[in-house]
């Protein structure tokens, strides 16, 4: 899903650097990485990957990330 985005994700970018908007998230709630179920875990870090490519794709277009 995140790559089919990438272009609409460094648009979304660089219309918040344009308009000094800091861009932030967080993992969602339902994350386990240490969960006992190894299916959990490996869901866990699927959504977090997921969630890098986005900001990847935003930070592109931005110079300041943090």
């Amino acid at each position: 899903m995140v790559r089919n985005s990438a272009a609409e994700l460094q648009a979304f970018g660089a219309k918040a650097k344009r308009l000094d908007i800091r861009l932030s998230f967080h993992p969602s709630h339902f994350v386990v990485l240490n969960s006992p179920d190894p299916k959990l875990v490996e869901k866990g870090i699927w959504d977090l990957l997921s969630q890098l490519r986005s900001w990847t794709s935003w930070s592109s277009a931005r110079k300041r990330c943090w």
